[in-house]
């Protein structure tokens, strides 16, 4: 029997490899730094409303990868597949706030993981400003 921590690892994996066999050097690149900067996005402003933020920065970017979706966009299907969050639009967040503290709690320690697989495999860098 597999831990979460392991299966949140494997899907990850997953999506880092994907990103990185299908997609060009900048879009892999934007994914990347996305994968270093949504784990304290979500610290500093909550996952409802980080997910927001992603949503509009997707209906804004011209530069569709492969599947004909933005890194933004991508990043947040890959994200929900791997802590198995039914996600489609923001509509779609629990209003009890202990579901939401839930699927905080599950992006946070599977975007970890995105973390970890980006900076190895796609060889993505924190941008210090």
């Amino acid at each position: 029997m597999r831990s979460i921590a392991h299966t949140y690892a494997i899907q990850a994996l997953k999506s880092i490899q994907s990103v990185q066999a299908e997609e060009d050097e900048n879009y892999s690149k934007d994914y990347g730094r996305l994968c270093l900067v949504f784990p304290s996005m979500v610290q500093v402003n909550g996952l409802q409303l980080t997910f927001a933020f992603l949503e509009s920065k997707a209906a804004q970017d011209k530069h569709t990868g492969s599947r004909g979706i933005s890194c933004y966009k991508r990043f947040i299907e890959d994200l929900c597949r791997t802590i198995e969050f039914p996600y489609q639009t923001i509509k779609d967040f629990p209003a009890e706030i202990s579901e939401c503290m839930n699927l905080t709690r599950k992006s946070i320690s599977a975007s970890v993981w995105f973390k970890r697989y980006a900076e190895a495999i796609l060889k993505v860098e924190a941008i210090n400003e």
